[in-house]
């Protein structure tokens, strides 16, 4: 089994992947919840989480607690700039379009999942990612 983890060890392709997918999904947590908060008040989830498909995480905040986004996976980050409410309060000062958001959004997530299913990350994939990070954190950072 020893020799079964050494040979899937992940890459430094796939530790590079994962430091941007990390950073990023943290940041979008915290940004989404307090552009949510100023927007629609304390109990935006309440209302928001629901509209956009994502009503589990309600039950997960309220079993483990932490702020609302806490325990959202990339999944989840995927239905909540799909939802347009969403866009509007949060992105859409920092974003013309507001696909082209989800479509870098979709991509994180399906790098995210990749090493969990057994799929390597490629030197390619690693490129598009840094350059979806960069616009992603260009258009937030104009918010």
């Amino acid at each position: 089994f020893s020799a079964l983890m050494e040979n899937r060890r992940a890459s430094a392709v796939e530790v590079a992947a994962f430091k941007d997918i990390f950073s990023l999904e943290a940041a979008l947590r915290i940004l989404i919840g307090e552009a949510l908060k100023a927007e629609f008040g304390d109990n935006w989830h309440e209302t928001i989480l629901p509209e956009c498909g994502c009503k589990d995480l309600l039950g997960k905040h309220q079993k483990r607690g932490g702020t609302p986004l806490d325990h959202a996976d990339w999944a989840h980050l995927l239905l909540l700039v799909r939802y347009p409410k969403v866009f509007i309060a949060v992105f859409s000062r920092g974003f013309d379009a507001h696909n082209d958001l989800v479509l870098s959004f979709a991509f994180v997530a399906e790098l995210r999942r990749a090493p969990m299913h057994a799929k390597k990350i490629t030197q390619s994939q690693l490129m598009e990612l840094k350059a979806r990070v960069r616009f992603i954190q260009a258009g937030c950072d104009r918010l």
